[in-house]
C-alpha cells in the first residue's frame, strides 16, 4: 500500500498509468489527467478531483466515498469497480461510462 494522504496533487499527469494499491484519500487533485488510466485498489475517499480527466479509464475495486469530483470528465470509463456512494457528481460528465451496481 502506497499512500500519498492529504496531499496536493494538482495538474499531474497520469495519463495511462497504472496505479495499484494507492491511498489518495483527502488529497487535492484537480485537474489531473488519468485518461486511460488502469487504477486498481485505489482510494479517492473525501478527495478533490474537481476537473479531474477519467476518460477511457478502469476502476477496480476503487473508494470515491464523499470525493468532491465536480465537473470530472468520466466519458467512456468502466466504473464498474468503484464504489461512488455519496460522491458529489455535480455537472461530472459520464457519456458512454460504463455503471454497474454490484
Amino acid at each position: 500500500l502506497s499512500r500519498i494522504v492529504d496531499c496536493d496533487l494538482s495538474l499531474c499527469d497520469f495519463d495511462g498509468a497504472n496505479l495499484f494499491v494507492v491511498d489518495l484519500s483527502g488529497s487535492r487533485l484537480r485537474t489531473v489527467d488519468f485518461r486511460e488510466a488502469e487504477l486498481v485498489g485505489v482510494n479517492f475517499t473525501e478527495a478533490d478531483l474537481g476537473g479531474v480527466d477519467f476518460t477511457q479509464g478502469t476502476f477496480k475495486d476503487c473508494y470515491l466515498s464523499e470525493a468532491f469530483v465536480e465537473g470530472a470528465t468520466f466519458n467512456g470509463a468502466d466504473l464498474r469497480g468503484a464504489r461512488i456512494s455519496s460522491a458529489h457528481l455535480d455537472k461530472a460528465s459520464l457519456t458512454a461510462a460504463i455503471i454497474v451496481e454490484e
